[in-house]
């Protein structure tokens, strides 16, 4: 059987393959009485493992169902503790998403400003562009002004004189 994706889709599982392997044997806990069945195609995407337990050390992920909603719980590898509200899930969608939630806060985004260096480096070299073309002039008749004393024509009656 042929499974149709989108290349969004596609590009999406691949980052999410990508990820995962470097995170690799990550425990992921449910809610008490949650199946693991439905969330499992997502977590073989991040390496996700469902776990009764968390461990003492190293990152794990814990999904909490509350009243108010669920929350995302994360301890990532350098003991950092994370938390996220997200909607209780209803479909495989939502159990994607909220794998995906799970995943960035595991892996947060790491920025780093770059040097004045690299900017400079960065930067195109200005004898190497062209400059912009010269305007071309346009010559445009403009009606000739009135003279400010001048008066305005008469005006044109509408209606006939009455006699």
């Amino acid at each position: 059987m042929l499974c149709r994706l989108s290349s969004a889709a596609l590009v999406a599982m691949i980052v999410l393959l990508l990820a995962g392997q470097a995170m690799a044997g990550v425990a992921l806990k449910l809610p008490p009485g949650e199946d693991p069945r439905p969330w499992a195609p997502y977590f073989a995407l991040v390496g996700f493992e469902p776990a009764a337990a968390l461990p003492d050390q190293g990152p794990w992920v814990e999904l909490i169902a509350g009243d108010a909603g669920w929350q995302v719980r994360v301890r990532t590898a350098d003991g950092t503790l994370t938390s996220r509200a997200v909607a209780p899930p209803d479909t495989a969608r939502d159990r994607e998403q909220i794998v995906s939630v799970a995943n960035s806060l595991l892996n947060p985004a790491r920025w780093t400003e770059p040097s004045w260096s690299d900017l400079v480096v960065a930067a195109p070299d200005p004898t190497l562009t062209e400059s912009p073309p010269s305007p071309v002039p346009v010559t445009v008749a403009l009606p000739a002004p009135r003279p400010a004393h001048a008066r305005p024509p008469p005006a044109t009656p509408t209606d006939p004189p009455s006699s």
